[in-house]
């Protein structure tokens, strides 16, 4: 697919008043990908004087150190640094970046998404306002293989808007508005640095499996505070980036261990709230009625992808909030202030949390 990128670009003069922003790009394992999401952000016709490029390697066994070096020689003319950061996860992925960065802007992106034409000089675009503290913008598919039916039910489409939680897509069209600021994801996330700093950074986020219980509810809870301070948030249709989604993402397993991972977020959410295990509401799963008896073989099919899916999401929760109960260094890792200190606590005898 054409990302609306023009055949040529130019590199203007920085504006004296245009800040200078630090892009950053958390990675692991993804070299292929990284080498197009890189290629995309420095063809941007933004000023290469006016933006940096933070590449964050959590600890990748592939080439994604090479592929960073052959982007760093061949853009001379661009600020890339390549930043190895072994603390797994993306909080640590973030929080370095944030630490290294040099910008006042702060534009978080995954390593598999590529930015359109005129996405970085969009963002800064909003951030001339003072008052806006985060921005936000399409985030579309790029799909490998056609998503099956049944995942209808979690793609909401209506007059060419989108929403997906599980694929991080989102595209209400072509706008710039004040947005719920819960609607930012975290692979198209631009913040002022000072923002950032002063509401406490991220949550734990894209652990590795034997790390699960340590998730945490990610750019969402920073979101949060955003939004109980009623700081401005726009979502604006300029800042597009494609997201890439191959067919492994696509399937009742992946949703699955999505929707796991997500009660483990969720419960995370309410402990953290609440200060601890009282009053945690456990969900119950929106099990669909049953179907009638001239339901279709496929119906009856997605019925039961459903069940699993629904399922999963409260086995997810469960898992947490009971190991949050039975730990007590668990609780203390829920509760922490703040994570700008990302060191992993050495938990023992937890399921799902090997010793660091």
């Amino acid at each position: 697919m054409i990302l609306d990128r023009p055949a040529s670009q130019t590199n203007p003069t920085v504006k004296r008043n245009e800040p200078f922003v630090s892009v950053i790009v958390p990675t692991r394992n993804h070299a292929r990908a990284l080498q197009t999401a890189v290629a995309s952000i420095v063809a941007q016709d933004y000023p290469a004087a006016g933006f940096e490029i933070l590449i964050v390697d959590n600890g990748s066994t592939d080439d994604t150190r090479s592929i960073s070096e052959k982007a760093i020689a061949a853009n001379p003319g661009h600020r890339i640094k390549y930043i190895l950061e072994p603390t797994p996860g993306l909080l640590s992925g973030r929080h370095r970046g944030a630490e290294e960065a040099q910008g006042a802007i702060l534009v978080f992106v995954d390593d598999d998404i590529e930015v359109v034409a005129g996405w970085l000089a969009g963002i800064v675009s909003i951030f001339e306002d003072t008052s806006v503290h985060l921005v936000g913008g399409p985030s579309r598919p790029l799909y490998e293989v056609q998503p099956p039916k049944w995942m209808d039910r979690y793609l909401k489409i209506r007059n060419g808007h989108i929403i997906c939680g599980s694929l991080s897509l989102f595209d209400i069209g072509p706008q710039t508005t004040p947005i719920d600021p819960t609607f930012v994801w975290g692979l198209n996330f631009s913040i002022r640095k000072e923002t950032l700093l002063k509401l406490g950074g991220f949550h734990p986020d894209g652990v590795p499996a034997n790390l699960l219980l340590l998730r945490g509810d990610g750019e969402t809870g920073l979101s949060l505070k955003i939004r109980d301070r009623r700081l401005t948030t726009v979502y604006t249709s300029t800042a597009a980036v494609y997201h890439h989604i191959p067919k492994e993402r696509l399937t009742a397993g992946y949703f699955e261990r999505r929707y796991f991972a997500q009660g483990i977020s969720d419960s995370y959410t309410q402990i953290r709230k609440n200060g601890g295990t009282h009053n945690v509401s456990v969900p119950v799963p929106a099990l669909a009625v049953d179907l009638p008896g001239n339901a279709s073989p496929y119906d009856r099919y997605a019925q039961h992808v459903y069940r699993r899916i629904e399922n999963a999401y409260q086995n997810g929760f469960e898992h947490h909030f009971n190991a949050v109960k039975a730990s007590s260094g668990l609780l203390e890792w829920v509760l922490k202030e703040n994570y700008f200190d990302y060191s992993l606590p050495k938990l023992q005898q937890l399921p799902g949390v090997k010793p660091t």
